[in-house]
């Protein structure tokens, strides 16, 4: 498949350029969502929704870099995952997110299939003038405005300078890959299934021969 040139950047060169497949989409998503969309600065604290995810687990790791706070929920199994990652808290997302946060956060990067209902509900766990990005819909943008809260869902973009910064973090081991399995096309309805549980940590790579 043909792609514009500004659209690329050089693999990382610490690791195999089969394993690099997959850090653009998931890695740039990150990316973007914390620094574009959310502005994330250091010290601020941030929620991870779905933190253990292909998304989440590249979130994580950025937003510690950049000197954050950061809680991430996911499923009890992959708590101590997310911890790997460098998350101060973490919250089992089967738990009401109310009963196990402590204070409110500065921002909220959603990475969980969810409706406008559930988004609006995330607007209760965030600071005055804080902000609620999604990568699936937005919260109500009048009930996010009368919060005082910037709210909206996000779309990755090509970034040829962002992904060769994701590429020298992995080089200098800043950040790493997380795979979860690697699968064979032959089994593409399994990595649909095993993505469709929620309890992956990391990528599934498909491995085409």
């Amino acid at each position: 498949m043909a792609t514009e040139a500004t659209y690329l950047a050089h693999a990382p060169k610490s690791i195999a350029l089969e394993k690099a497949a997959a850090v653009p989409l998931a890695a740039l998503t990150a990316w973007q969502g914390l620094f574009e969309h959310i502005n994330l600065k250091p010290e601020q604290r941030i929620l991870i929704n779905n933190a253990s995810g292909g998304v989440g687990n590249y979130a994580v790791q950025l937003a510690k870099w950049k000197g954050a706070y950061v809680i991430g929920t996911s499923g009890a199994e992959n708590l101590s995952f997310i911890k790997s990652l460098g998350a101060d808290e973490t919250i089992d997302y089967r738990k009401r997110i109310a009963s196990e946060l402590e204070e409110k956060v500065d921002a909220i990067f959603n990475l969980v299939a969810a409706d406008q209902n559930y988004m609006n509900g995330l607007l209760d766990f965030i600071n005055d003038g804080g902000t609620l990005i999604s990568s699936v819909v937005p919260a109500n943008p009048e009930l996010a405005a009368k919060r005082n809260i910037r709210s909206s869902a996000m779309w990755v973009h090509p970034d040829k300078e962002a992904l060769t910064e994701i590429a020298g973090l992995i080089d200098n081991k800043t950040m790493k890959i997380n795979i979860t399995q690697t699968l064979s096309l032959e089994k593409l309805r399994e990595v649909h299934e095993l993505s469709a549980t929620g309890k992956t940590s990391g990528k599934i790579l498909i491995q085409v021969r």
